[in-house]
């Protein structure tokens, strides 16, 4: 169960960093059109937000079942591992 909690939490937060990294990615490499935005004097936005809204609840649900996925397939790779011994 241990290793499966642990597969849960490196699995999760390679998607973070992942976002987080491709967030990144787009902001360093964002080049405006200043060109096409100049003509367009009608909406200027003065907002900014990074991050997702969202509920929180779903973490906790897709890192428990992704726990219990982890256990499955763990649990049966050592099943089939002790058939091939017998």
């Amino acid at each position: 169960m241990i290793w499966s909690l642990s597969l849960s939490v490196i699995i999760h937060l390679l998607y973070f960093l992942g976002v987080m990294a491709f967030g990144y990615y787009q902001t360093v490499t964002y080049m405006p059109d200043i060109l096409a935005s100049y003509e367009n004097t009608n909406y200027l936005q003065n907002e900014v937000a990074f991050g997702v809204v969202g509920n929180p609840l779903i973490y906790f649900v897709t890192f428990f079942f992704l726990t219990i996925v982890c256990f499955a397939i763990l649990f049966g790779l050592k099943k089939r591992s002790s058939y091939g011994s017998v």
